[in-house]
């Protein structure tokens, strides 16, 4: 099964359990904030000591990556990539989960403290566990996986595949559009290819009767004055 289909089945799961619950109840509340902590302090650790490994292992393997977005450019070109070890692809990539662990928590606990909301509390502590068993760095550095097919570095998002059943899919959108620019490349290299660097005049297949016709008037012109020529010589010698 599709891990994205999978989570969305067992999210739209916990919900329901979660909204039978009384989230009034205070041993509720403290269930909620206790598997929170729990999660966010387990994520913490692998993170921590997923990174120790990288750092071992010290991969020296080379990789070409697409760039990330930044503040100063936030949509890069696609086919600009640069070169990066596979021990700091790693370390990028565990750094930016440590960062997005703290935003979320962040957000959480704003949601939590002044509006009183439990079940993102809930929901993100299940789903946040099943996310660790997902992740690749862990399937290869603590489960022992290889890292080829699937887990091949850099590492693929899956599609949404909500959006690529409503033919939302962005990936399909980026690879149509640069088929589509392959394709008008390769219409202008054509037409490049077609026009030489010197103009040639091409006579309008209309006019080519008028052509011929001028040039036949033309000749039998000639022939007429030189035959004119011919006999007044012949007068003369004769006289």
């Amino acid at each position: 099964m599709n891990a994205q289909i999978r989570n969305i089945a067992l999210l739209f799961v916990v919900m329901h359990l979660v909204n039978k619950l009384d989230q009034k109840d205070e041993r509720v509340i403290l269930g909620a904030r206790t598997a929170y902590a729990t999660f966010l302090l387990t994520a913490l650790l692998l993170n921590a000591f997923v990174r120790r490994l990288v750092i071992k292992k010290a991969d020296g393997r080379l990789l070409e990556v697409p760039l990330k977005p930044t503040l100063q450019n936030p949509t890069p070109d696609p086919n600009v990539r640069q070169r990066l070890t596979v021990q700091e692809y790693d370390i990028s990539l565990l750094d930016a989960t440590r960062s997005q662990l703290f935003l979320q928590t962040a957000l959480l606990v704003f949601l939590h403290w002044k509006m009183g909301s439990v079940a993102p509390l809930i929901l993100q502590a299940i789903m946040g566990f099943v996310r660790q068993l997902d992740d690749p760095l862990i399937k290869i550095h603590l489960l022992g996986h290889r890292d080829t097919g699937a887990l091949e570095r850099p590492f693929k998002s899956e599609p949404n595949p909500l959006l690529k059943l409503l033919g939302l899919d962005p990936s399909r959108n980026q690879a149509s559009a640069r088929q589509g620019s392959d394709s008008h490349i390769d219409d202008t290299a054509v037409q490049s290819r077609s026009q030489p660097g010197e103009t040639q005049h091409v006579t309008p297949v209309g006019d080519v009767g008028n052509v011929s016709d001028s040039s036949a008037d033309e000749a039998i012109a000639q022939d007429s004055a030189s035959d004119d020529e011919q006999k007044s010589m012949r007068g003369k010698k004769d006289d």
